[in-house]
């Protein structure tokens, strides 16, 4: 669409003139820091989908995980058949065990991590149902970029884990292990519930709105919601795509950190 002759096509700008139509002006201009932010923001997550979609595919290499994690992964499904049938937290895991490195790699951070996937986050040979009957059971081709950087820095990916459908509000099947009366809160209720039954070490998930920090707090996991565009979101089904954020759910604070340092797009940042 072209711009209307004197309009300034500056994105800051166009965001402005929107606020003070909504807001009026004089509350647009007192929200104005906060507005230029969000803008770089979007602007910030936009460039890291043009950059990343331009990286050769030795950045997406799937890679194996190490002996210490393979063998979490191993105990991890144990715990999975243990429970889930009654806990309904993931929606996808594999049958056969992952195989392990034949030695430790060097930059290996996630040595001994056995890490799941929230339904929207595509991972390699699984499918990608968000949560939904109407979505494909075929699985995806390709791991989303944070996958492939779970597995370059040594993590077992173990599965999928439920989530609220297209994680919006209707209910995912996950029960609280704590009272299964209660809710285990949404969207991301599968990783928190698998968090804290010991069914994984950590989750990668999506926020938009409480998705990760919400179900942390219900069910007595560490939630992380980092600023918007600080880790890749290509291969993650959207919701609202310019506030949409990778999260992550783990059990200690050290987990939390070690596995968005993996996958931040900035890790010093």
């Amino acid at each position: 669409m072209a711009a209307l002759p004197g309009r300034s096509t500056d994105p800051a700008d166009m965001a402005m003139r929107v606020a003070s139509a909504v807001l009026g002006d004089l509350r647009a201009e007192e929200m104005r820091d906060r507005i230029i932010e969000r803008v770089g923001q979007a602007r910030r997550v936009g460039q890291a989908a043009a950059f990343l979609a331009g990286q050769p595919p030795s950045r997406r290499a799937q890679c194996s995980p190490t002996l210490a994690s393979a063998e979490a992964a191993r105990m991890c499904h144990e715990r999975i058949e243990a429970l889930d049938a009654d806990l309904r937290a993931i929606a996808w895991h594999a049958t056969e065990h992952p195989v392990a490195a034949g030695a430790t790699p060097a930059g290996a951070t996630l040595d001994g991590f056995a890490v799941a996937i929230k339904d929207i986050i595509d991972v390699a040979g699984m499918p990608t149902r968000c949560g939904s009957a109407l979505t494909a059971t075929e699985p995806a081709p390709a791991d989303a970029t944070v996958v492939g950087l779970l597995r370059s820095a040594g993590a077992a990916i173990i599965g999928k884990t439920h989530c609220t459908e297209w994680a919006l509000n209707d209910p995912a099947p996950t029960r609280n292990p704590w009272d299964a009366s209660r809710t285990p809160g949404g969207s991301s209720a599968g990783s928190a519930v698998a968090v804290a039954a010991g069914m994984c070490r950590a989750t990668v998930d999506t926020q938009t709105a409480g998705d990760v920090l919400r179900p942390a707090a219900y069910n007595g996991v560490v939630g992380f919601k980092p600023s918007s565009g600080w880790a890749p979101l290509d291969g993650v089904t959207p919701v609202a795509p310019t506030i949409d954020t990778i999260g992550i759910t783990a059990r200690h604070l050290s987990d939390a950190a070690a596995v968005a340092a993996a996958i931040a797009d900035d890790p010093p940042r």
